[in-house]
Formats: structure tokens, C-alpha cells, sequence
């Protein structure tokens, strides 16, 4: 499996979102031409960078996939949906699973000579105690099949489909992403975090841990997948520290000088909350998923990536501060924008 030369038309799935937009100013910069996959071209071409191309496509509609990758010789599948609100579990599955299987047929069907498909650590497994040693990698195997969160299900079942493609032969490399952060996430993902702490609107402490990663070390990784001559099928894209959330919410608020919450309840009475919750406010912050998922502890370690792909990742208190400084010159919005599926 060569690498991918400099040059080439490089197709990029959600290049709108997060880490789309960033996927897409990376291979600019690094000498590719990117061509963005978009269900609504002209709005995408007004927020993407110059230079890059725009087609129609739904990753839900096999046969604008299919027409969208004329003359591409590579792919990089970001489009997803997240959400732990129990409303979207139909459109979880629908994005997360059956847009991953026409990318991958779409794919094939084209002869690309390499797919990347940004998947999640949420797909590979956790820790259920504050253990960073025991920091999971690829060969983790997968124990959330029972948390009860569609969301960790879709993932994987998508996850897992794009692993068996590789075992099949086609050139498709899975890369997960652990907590990913950084300037320029207008939508729901990591900067609701920091904007609740820095907003002293953190009603409680939190439990579990995750692993911070900056999304521009995310990008740079995923560049690097595409000329990487001999890549492996799967890399955990991980930044150095395996921190527990109220440690991470202490570094948010000492930060920006807000005050980091100090009450903690037991996990069965936050459990009941958030179904009472749900039954209010369907689209509320406060689910059941959002719940059993901070039972856990997000710890990963990336030495395969740092070995192939060069993964280098900034400290923590830079992508802090470089997040809560974009986030400072927003407009104070009312609420936070819902994200939509992508």
C-alpha cells in the first residue's frame, strides 16, 4: 500500500465540522487538493478555505457517493454524528453505520487507492476505574458492548465494519481519535465543556477521566496516514495525559478564573436525574447516556501512531488556553447550536 503523493485530489466527508475543517486546511497546507463532500455545496464553499473544491454528496445516498469520487485518489470519511440524547438513536445508526457502509462500497467501487475513516476511541473500549497504567491501544478488546449508549454502539458496529474491509484488502486505515479539543468547534463536542466551566455553569463535579487531544495534532496525524508507505489497519490518535475529568474541569476553571463545582452525587441518583430529565427536555445536557458514560475512564496510549505517523501532540495547557481564547472572541451565543447529523 503506497502513500499517497502530494498533489493528488484528496475527498474529505464532514469537512464542515470540527474536525473536518481542520482535516481540510491540513491538506492544503501540506500540498494536497482537497475536494469536500458536502449535502449543501454553496454553504459549504462560504466556510471552508479557498482552494478547495466542493461537490454534492450524502453519505446516505450511494449514488451521489459514488459520482462525488470521480477523479479522487484518496478519502478521508470524518462525517459522523455524535449525540447522547436518547431522540437520535435512529439517526445514530443511520450516519454512523449505514454511512460508513456505502463510504466504504463507494470506495471501493471508485479504486481509491486509500480510504482514512475517523472513527473514535469510544469504539475501541474503557477503563472502568482511574487506572492510566493500564492505558488501552489497538489491541484492546472492546467491553462497552452493554453500556447502553447508542451512540458507543454505532461507533463501533461502523468501527468494526471498517476493520473487516482491511482484513478483505481494501486500502481503508481506521484512525480514533481520543477527547478531541481545540479552536474552532462551534458545535457540541468538547468546547460544551469549556464553555460550561469557564461560564461557572457546571452544576456538578464530575466522575471518570478521558485523554485530551488537540485537533490540529489530529489533522497532522491524519496527513501523515496518507503518506505513510506501510501503515498498519488501526491507529489511537492520543495526546500525552490520561486525566481524570475533575482534574481536567480544575484546569479549565483555573485557567479562565471561574470556580470548579464541588458537589458530587452517587452515580444511581445523577442516573435517575437524567432520566427525569429526559422526559422534560428530550434535547437537554443532561441524559442517561451522557450519565453511564462518565462512569468511565478514557485512557489511551498512541505509540503506534508516534512510531508510523510521527504523531507529535501539543500540552494540554496550550490547547486550554488557545480553545478558551477562540471561544472568548465569540459572540455569546444563547444556547449552545445542536449538532446536526453530518
Amino acid at each position: 500500500m503506497l502513500g499517497i503523493s502530494k498533489g493528488s485530489r484528496v475527498a474529505v466527508t464532514g469537512a464542515t465540522g470540527f474536525i473536518g475543517r481542520h482535516v481540510t486546511e491540513a491538506l492544503i497546507h501540506a500540498g494536497y487538493r482537497p475536494v469536500a463532500l458536502a449535502r449543501s455545496p454553496d454553504a459549504a464553499g462560504q466556510s471552508l478555505p479557498p482552494g478547495t473544491m466542493v461537490r454534492y454528496a450524502d453519505i446516505l445516498e450511494p449514488r451521489s457517493l459514488a459520482d462525488s469520487l470521480s477523479g479522487v485518489a484518496a478519502a478521508v470519511h470524518v462525517a459522523g454524528f455524535v449525540s447522547v440524547q436518547a431522540a437520535d438513536k435512529a439517526a445514530l445508526g443511520q450516519v454512523n453505520v449505514e454511512g460508513m457502509r456505502n463510504m466504504l462500497a463507494a470506495s471501493r467501487d471508485a479504486g481509491l487507492a486509500r480510504l482514512l475513516v475517523m472513527s473514535s476511541t469510544s469504539a475501541v473500549g474503557a477503563l472502568p476505574a482511574d487506572r492510566p497504567a493500564g492505558a488501552l491501544d489497538e489491541q484492546a478488546s472492546f467491553n462497552l458492548a452493554n453500556a447502553g449508549v447508542p451512540y458507543v454502539t454505532a461507533k463501533r458496529a461502523g468501527h468494526e465494519m471498517a476493520l473487516e474491509a482491511r482484513r478483505h484488502g481494501d486500502p481503508v486505515i481506521t484512525l480514533s481519535p481520543t477527547f478531541v479539543l481545540g479552536p474552532g468547534d462551534s458545535l457540541r463536542n468538547g468546547m460544551e465543556l469549556l464553555d460550561l466551566v469557564r461560564r461557572n455553569r457546571m452544576p456538578l463535579r464530575l466522575g471518570g477521566g478521558v485523554n485530551p487531544i488537540d485537533v490540529r495534532d489530529v489533522a497532522a496525524a491524519t496527513v501523515a496516514a496518507l503518506l505513510c508507505p506501510s501503515p498498519e489497519d488501526h491507529y489511537i490518535l492520543a495526546g500525552r495525559e490520561n486525566i481524570a475529568l475533575a482534574a481536567l474541569v480544575a484546569r479549565i476553571a483555573h485557567q479562565c478564573g471561574a470556580r470548579p463545582p464541588w458537589l458530587k452525587i452517587p452515580y444511581q441518583l445523577a442516573l435517575a436525574a437524567a432520566a427525569l430529565a429526559e422526559t422534560i427536555s428530550p434535547h437537554g445536557t443532561l441524559t442517561t447516556a451522557g450519565v453511564r458514560l462518565s462512569r468511565y475512564y478514557w485512557y489511551f496510549k498512541a505509540d503506534r501512531a508516534r512510531r508510523d505517523l510521527g504523531l507529535e501532540t501539543r500540552p494540554l495547557d496550550i490547547t486550554l488556553r488557545d480553545t478558551l481564547d477562540w471561544l472568548q472572541a465569540q459572540p455569546a451565543p444563547t444556547s449552545l447550536p445542536r449538532q446536526e447529523p453530518s
